[in-house]
């Protein structure tokens, strides 16, 4: 079944996502502002798209005033940890700090990250806007996203040159490193919250 609404803040996502018939009504707007009615939405859902987000108490009150009481509200989203970049840190060993400084500057720009909050945070701010957190799951060990940081210049390459697009490269690369990226760890947080009735 298609998904009762999509929302895009780029045009051209948009644009995508109505080629693609994924959902029954798309909405461009950013999450702070979406315009639905108050206690209209059974269910909120978000993948990896909040760390990119400057304003995120705006849209954590956008969420809670749009879901109903016993809402649920599940998204994943990356920790601080991510910024613990392999290369940084070897950079960093090396006594090159200002290398280390601007090469993590350089992966946080073009990964476009803005907030990381750490596991307290998002407790002490869900709970703060009437939530009860009922899972909350720290995923994506450090070995993978070592990879993922070694191999992301592969990818880089790969999405700029056309016919370099059809390959399957990095994923060849990560199937012969028998990568499990469902296996714990601290880089990245699943969390699963319920609006309280009040």
């Amino acid at each position: 079944n298609n998904l009762d609404i999509g929302l895009y803040i780029s045009e051209t996502s948009l644009k995508k996502a109505k080629e693609l018939g994924w959902y029954k009504k798309l909405i461009n707007s950013g999450a702070h502002n979406t315009t639905l009615a108050n206690k209209s939405v059974n269910t909120v859902f978000s993948n990896s798209v909040l760390e990119h987000i400057n304003n995120l108490d705006e849209v954590l009150d956008e969420v809670s005033r749009i879901l109903k009481p016993g809402g649920v509200f599940i998204f994943t989203t990356h920790s601080p940890a991510t910024l613990n970049f392999f290369i940084s840190n070897f950079l960093q060993s090396l006594g090159l700090k200002t290398m280390s400084k601007y090469y993590k500057q350089y992966l946080c720009k073009m990964l476009q990250l803005k907030t990381l909050w750490s596991e307290d945070k998002w407790k002490i701010n869900l709970k703060s806007r009437n939530f009860t957190i009922e899972k909350f799951i720290k995923t994506t060990p450090n070995r993978s996203v070592f990879w993922y940081e070694i191999l992301m210049p592969i990818t880089m390459i790969q999405n700029r040159v056309p016919f370099l697009k059809i390959l399957p490269i990095t994923q060849f690369l990560l199937f012969l490193l028998n990568i499990d990226f469902n296996t714990r760890g601290e880089k990245n947080y699943l969390i699963k919250a319920t609006k309280k009735f009040k």
